[in-house]
């Protein structure tokens, strides 16, 4: 029924049917001819599909679904924030490594240079006292070969005034202990004299072993013997 329908128009549709005009007649008759010269064959007129089903269709509605398919407003917004945030935190990771391996490079640099200058300071007291040393062995040598011990003990006054020479050339100065007040920080008191002199209550008065220092840290502190008055 709707295929005779198509065929035969209802009559209420008869002015829905447009026929051409004279000229779009006479232009239409050119086209079929040109059409016919060509092989091929057509109606000389056009003719508007207006049928209930087509004419049914609402632009509003169209589009209205359409905007229904789309993604609301603000969850678009959400992705584009989301979006902007995941690049933030890319470039802030990527500053993160960067700077962890700029660090740990700077620590490892540091750590050779601390290395290296503790090295330079070890080589610096090795000769010191490698020059000590071989005045040491000449001396035994001499002494074993002579009786002269005057010349021996000269001998070992001048190794031991390399010795202070070489400690001050490295920055090692010894600590003045006699006659000083006892200071725990940097002299041992090893025992206790009674003396009837109070003035030298808690004063040293006798030094067993040296100390020495290394600009304000302690090398060794002095052994000494303090000072107590009678009562």
């Amino acid at each position: 029924m709707t295929a005779e329908r198509d065929k035969k128009p209802p009559e209420e549709w008869a002015d829905k049917v447009t026929a051409p005009e004279d000229g779009a007649a006479e232009d239409g008759q050119i086209k079929e001819q040109n059409n016919e010269a060509e092989g091929e064959t057509g109606p000389g007129f056009r003719v508007r599909d207006r049928r209930h089903w087509v004419e049914g269709v609402d632009e509003e509605e169209a589009e209205a679904a359409q905007k229904r398919l789309e993604k609301p407003a603000y969850v678009q917004a959400l992705e584009e924030e989301l979006k902007q945030k995941n690049e933030t935190l890319r470039e802030y990771i990527a500053q993160y490594k960067a700077a962890k391996t700029s660090m740990n490079e700077a620590i490892s640099r540091i750590e050779r240079e601390k290395a290296r200058e503790v090295n330079f300071r070890i080589a610096d007291l090795a000769r010191a006292f490698l020059s000590v040393y071989d005045d040491l062995a000449a001396a035994s040598n001499a002494a074993g070969s002579s009786d002269d011990i005057e010349a021996i003990r000269k001998g070992l006054e001048l190794i031991s005034q390399r010795i202070h020479r070489s400690l001050k050339e490295i920055g090692i100065e010894p600590i003045e202990a006699l006659g000083k007040a006892h200071d725990p920080k940097i002299h041992d008191a090893v025992a206790v004299q009674e003396c009837d002199d109070a003035e030298k209550d808690g004063i040293i008065i006798e030094e067993l072993t040296k100390g020495y220092m290394l600009g304000d840290v302690l090398v060794r502190p002095s052994s000494v013997v303090v000072g107590k008055a009678k009562k």
